[in-house]
């Protein structure tokens, strides 16, 4: 339904989790932050958002996530030479509608480079995983799931481009 009214041109953006939505409070949601001594975020973006929607004073402190002990680069040989692809687009994440996904297939429909998505594991939201498989573009799409470290930093480094159409504020984790 989300693409179908976005296509409509009746939707800019995901009304369940844009920044512009009431706080949970003004929508009867309660935060769970009541006795908590410290909150990360994953940035700026998120710290406000989680003052502003907290029922409770908080100070999100944001912590810098990302890791120095990806394998040495091999520029992207591994990957190429075990998927057979070259020239792509990659999508780091789990497939959910909170990753947005379905847009972005959307989005590239008529182009021609292939597009990757690389999940952690299962998805938690079959009947999308579904919808996005089925979904027919002019290039190729390539599903995978749980490639061993090695073989997604490679990924990283064969890339053209790296896409993060998430919805939620923060960089994907994905990509860091």
């Amino acid at each position: 339904e989300e693409l179908k009214a976005y296509r409509a041109g009746g939707m800019k953006r995901s009304p369940a989790l844009c920044a512009e939505l009431p706080p949970p409070s003004e929508r009867g949601v309660a935060t769970g932050f009541e006795g908590v001594s410290r909150v990360a975020a994953s940035g700026d973006v998120e710290s406000g958002l989680l003052r502003r929607d907290a029922q409770s004073p908080i100070d999100p402190r944001t912590i810098p996530v990302g890791s120095d002990r990806l394998p040495v680069g091999d520029g992207g040989q591994l990957f190429r030479s075990r998927a057979g692809i070259q020239d792509f687009i990659l999508c780091v994440g789990t497939i959910d509608r909170r990753n947005n996904q379905l847009m972005l297939l959307a989005a590239l429909e008529s182009c021609e480079l292939p597009l990757v998505f690389i999940s952690e594991g299962e998805s938690n939201d079959e009947e999308y995983l579904a919808l996005c498989r089925s979904f027919k573009r002019a290039g190729q799409t390539v599903f995978f799931e749980q490639l061993v470290p090695e073989l997604l930093a490679s990924a990283y480094q064969a890339a053209r481009v790296h896409v993060n159409v998430a919805w939620a504020p923060m960089p994907g984790l994905a990509t860091l």
